[in-house]
């Protein structure tokens, strides 16, 4: 069943249970965005907005592929004659080469006490491992904050799963471009970061209720 959720001044809110929960990402809206008013400016509104419609549209095309190649749907030869063909084939070697099990694949998760909600892309468990790993596709930049993000996941997902902390601890960035002409680089976050990350994320959530005067979350 596809989540239900909404927009309010630009911020997704997932509707759970009857109740709003702020989306995952939409908290980062707080954050300035380095350059971008600058670019806008260079390129015209205009172009700036197709220009990140159409980023916003592959990066959901590419997510719906791996997650599809990663639930057994699909193979990469089905995508064969597909423009992200070269994506599919990568994602589906990497998953062979290096991942065991596929324990969740976009799944909705939430914080109750945080009224934070959003979908994970994987709950993974890597070749060799024993527990599970945190795995985000990211079809561009990776920027810092993606090291609070994947602990947000890791949280909300340890708050409505049964799923203990000790089980849950790697945190992979997995780039997945369009073309995949350039070597990637799987990108891991030190557990030892864990609880910094998600109490820099909780702050920020925070801090963004705070900017937005709806309270604390109860």
């Amino acid at each position: 069943m596809e989540p239900k959720y909404e927009f309010i001044d630009g911020d997704r809110y997932y509707v759970i249970d009857g109740g709003r929960y702020i989306g995952v990402t939409s908290v980062f809206n707080i954050l300035p965005v380095h350059g971008l008013a600058q670019w806008q400016k260079k390129v015209g509104k205009a172009k700036a907005k197709q220009v990140l419609d159409d980023a916003s549209a592959r990066g959901t095309k590419i997510h719906k592929i791996c997650e599809r190649i990663a639930l057994g749907e699909k193979t990469a030869e089905d995508y064969k004659n597909h423009m992200y063909c070269k994506a599919a084939l990568w994602f589906e070697r990497w998953l062979n080469d290096f991942v065991a099990d596929v324990i969740g694949a976009e799944e909705m998760v939430y914080h109750k006490n945080m009224r934070v909600a959003g979908q994970l892309d994987f709950i993974l468990r890597m070749k060799g491992d024993e527990i599970y790993t945190i795995g985000d596709i990211k079809t561009g930049k990776i920027k810092p904050i993606a090291r609070m993000q994947t602990a947000a996941y890791r949280n909300l997902a340890l708050d409505c799963t049964s799923i203990k902390p000790e089980q849950l601890l790697r945190r992979l960035i997995i780039p997945v471009t369009a073309d995949q002409s350039k070597a990637i680089k799987i990108k891991e976050f030190p557990v030892a970061d864990l609880d910094y990350d998600w109490k820099a994320y909780c702050g920020l959530a925070n801090y963004w209720r705070w900017n937005k005067n709806i309270g604390r979350p109860k």
